[in-house]
């Protein structure tokens, strides 16, 4: 009967993501006083959080407005025009919004890196607030007054944070380009610095960019289907500034890949640790694929959160702001509360920096993660830290989790930090049929948070907090932890 339940109430992420989309388009009407080319006059009313547009209203029909701020009186030309709403771009800003800030960043209208570069970092921080309640309310079904929702942790350093950085390239008016796609494109745009990405890493990948122009390396063409170079990918450590050089290609043969050894090596000594090519040559929107290949030196870095220390290899997730990380680690260390007796299982665990971080204290340790590179890391890391009651598995969650948890003795704690899909009916079972007495969740999608918060309350589980911690600023993104206590 419980897994009739959960089969029926189960919904894909992307389904759900589309059904909060429609929720926040109504009221419906027809488009016919919203013609496309043609400018309007609107009120931005809010922002949304599925690409952090401005939203507003001509007659009651919904208008997206890219760019648009919270309060802002603005001219807009529409751009798109389906049934239920409509899409536009920024003529002139009639009247600013209070909220509303002038980047420094001399291409933030046209880059899709920055959804909300333009917008007050302390109103920033209100928009992540009010939609984690909206969410939890509206696809959680949850009474916002039965919960203690604390203020959201914000980010010391709102700029230059990134540790990872994965940029396409391309071929404009003669020379190869890198950059971010424009919002809703495949167009490049180019940029010598990005006020999101670790100070660095800007230099590092001029220097890249300069050596492919020089060495006349073909940059990849996506509807032709040619070339050489795809991306540009780096890995920074953020506590000694060593990087690492990933170069994503179609084809394996790689030119002149010596010369920028040298070139790295002259500019950073030192910091510069490793190139590493990876192959990919598969059409579409998956950017790496399984073939890695060290040219130079090594494919990892190692990184410090606090006091302890870990190795992150290129392939490896590992979290993209690392001064954030330690207090998102800490509030997981504080939720956890453990005593030393305590069995903890880490799921989705990658290189094992959350439990090795958080359950130092624990009697045992027990990680598991899909990925064989970062368990490899994980069970080096473990050493590293001088942890010996850490075990690591590799595999699938919803086959290995049951697995595991039949071979090993009762689960006291659970730490989950799942991609942006969520967890499975099949692995929420997994876990509430082991009843540990508590269950950490991490997330970085609010939508499938809620929803499997609700699964999670349905088997016998209240939520006893809920924190939103500012990983990703400028952006409409938003990491949130729950704690979550049998009842």
């Amino acid at each position: 009967m419980l897994k009739k339940y959960f089969q029926r109430v189960e919904k894909p992420a992307q389904k759900i993501e589309n059904i909060s989309q429609k929720v926040r388009t109504f009221p419906k009407r027809t488009n016919k006083d919203v013609v496309f080319g043609k400018n309007y006059n609107l009120k931005i009313d809010s922002i949304e959080h599925d690409k952090g547009n401005g939203v507003g209203r001509i007659n009651d029909f919904v208008v997206f407005v890219v760019g648009g701020v919270t309060g802002d009186f603005l001219e807009v030309k529409i751009t798109e025009s389906n049934k239920n709403f409509a899409v536009a771009s920024i003529v002139k800003i009639i009247e600013p919004s209070p909220h509303r800030v002038l980047p420094d960043c001399p291409v933030y209208k046209k880059c899709g890196g920055c959804s909300i570069l333009q917008v007050g970092y302390s109103f920033q921080l209100k928009i992540k607030e009010e939609f984690l309640r909206e969410t939890l309310s509206r696809i959680g079904g949850f009474d916002l007054q039965n919960l203690e929702i604390l203020p959201i942790i914000p980010a010391e350093n709102p700029l230059f944070y990134r540790n990872k950085i994965i940029q396409p390239v391309g071929f404009e008016n003669g020379r190869l380009i890198s950059g971010f796609y424009r919002q809703n494109t495949h167009e490049i745009v180019d940029f010598e610095k990005c006020f999101i990405q670790e100070a660095i890493s800007n230099e590092v990948v001029n220097v890249v960019r300069d050596w492919g122009n020089r060495s006349k390396i073909q940059p990849y063409n996506e509807r032709n289907d040619n070339g050489c170079l795809k991306n540009i990918f780096l890995r920074v450590s953020k506590t000694t500034n060593e990087f690492v050089v990933c170069l994503v290609t179609r084809t394996q043969k790689l030119s002149f890949w010596k010369t920028l050894v040298n070139e790295l090596q002259q500019k950073f000594g030192e910091k510069f640790v490793g190139l590493v090519q990876n192959t990919n040559p598969e059409k579409g929107n998956v950017i790496l694929s399984d073939n890695f290949y060290t040219l130079w030196g090594k494919d990892f870095i190692f990184e410090k959160l606090g006091e302890k220390k870990f190795k992150v290899s290129i392939a490896s997730f590992f979290q993209v702001n690392s001064e954030q990380t330690i207090n998102l680690y800490n509030l997981v260390k504080d939720f956890c509360s453990l005593d030393g007796t305590e069995t903890v299982l880490d799921a989705f665990c990658g290189i094992g920096s959350i439990g090795i971080f958080a359950c130092e204290n624990a009697r045992r340790l027990i990680g598991i993660e899909i990925n064989e590179k970062a368990i490899k890391d994980a069970i080096f890391n473990a050493k590293l830290n001088s942890l010996r009651n850490a075990e690591f598995f590799v595999g699938d969650m919803d086959f290995t989790l049951p697995s595991v948890l039949r071979k090993n003795e009762r689960i006291n704690v659970v730490i989950v930090d799942p991609p942006r899909k969520g967890l499975s009916s099949k692995t929420i079972l997994a876990l509430t049929r082991q009843k540990p007495e508590k269950i950490v969740y991490i997330s970085c999608n609010v939508v499938t948070l809620s929803r499997d918060l609700r699964e999670f309350s349905h088997q016998g589980y209240k939520i006893s907090k809920i924190v939103p911690v500012d990983m990703f600023p400028q952006t409409h993104h938003c990491e949130t932890v729950c704690l979550l206590e049998i009842t």
